[in-house]
């Protein structure tokens, strides 16, 4: 892919972080070999503008679990900004304190196919798309190509115009892009890990690295 991002921020609970999204950086990677990827987790998250997100575990406990989960990770770095912004945890808001840190560096937000249903109904989303590249992470069950058609609905919808397909990138505007990965990462809940947490997080072995299974078990986490 000839565009490549300096930076590609991926936001999230992250409650806990589990293998899904481990693999989803390193598709990212696999696409992006020169991009820094950052974690942001959400402070104080919204599904919407009115709705809030529920998360069973304290800010610094997630910014940590993705700080052992990635750490022998070069490329990857956890950014706990949202706790110094304003409530509650919109994506524009973070994304703007993010780019005032590096404003002359290309940079793109990751989120899962699922959320590019929903981004339409976020916080000012005609001006994250005028901030950042758009990636999407594909989900196993669903075609690319109608993923691809989505984003250029999504494009539509938000005010930017009429999104051009070439391949698996939506263009529009002046540099304006969604991007389609080419790989979907394994289907794993924060949520059904946290059930099986409650239970014995060591059950939940093959879903969460190692390293954080350890963080929760010394730290109890997520128990009944």
């Amino acid at each position: 892919m000839t565009w490549q991002p300096d930076i590609i921020y991926f936001g999230g609970t992250f409650d806990p972080v589990h293998l899904g999204h481990v693999e989803a950086v390193t598709i990212a990677h696999e696409v992006f070999p020169g991009s820094k990827i950052t974690l942001v987790p959400s402070y104080d998250p919204r599904k919407n503008a009115v709705e809030a997100k529920a998360v069973d575990t304290a800010f610094i406990d997630r910014v940590a679990m993705c700080v052992v989960a990635f750490d022998e990770f070069s490329y990857v770095d956890v950014s706990s900004i949202e706790e110094d912004l304003d409530a509650p945890s919109y994506t524009i808001q973070t994304l703007k304190a993010l780019r005032s840190e590096n404003p002359e560096l290309k940079v793109a937000w990751m989120i899962g196919a699922d959320q590019l249903d929903n981004f339409p109904r976020w916080k000012s989303p005609r001006e994250i798309l005028e901030l950042a590249a758009l990636i999407v992470l594909p989900r196993k069950s669903a075609p690319m190509s109608d993923l691809v058609s989505r984003a250029r609905d999504v494009i539509r919808e938000v005010g930017c115009g009429e999104g051009r397909i070439d391949g698996n990138v939506v263009e529009f505007g002046a540099g304006g892009r969604v991007i389609v990965l080419h790989r979907a990462p394994m289907d794993v809940s924060s949520t059904g890990v946290r059930q099986i947490a409650a239970r014995d997080i060591r059950q939940a072995a093959a879903l969460v690295p190692a390293s954080v299974v350890d963080y929760i078990v010394d730290l109890e986490l997520y128990q009944a």
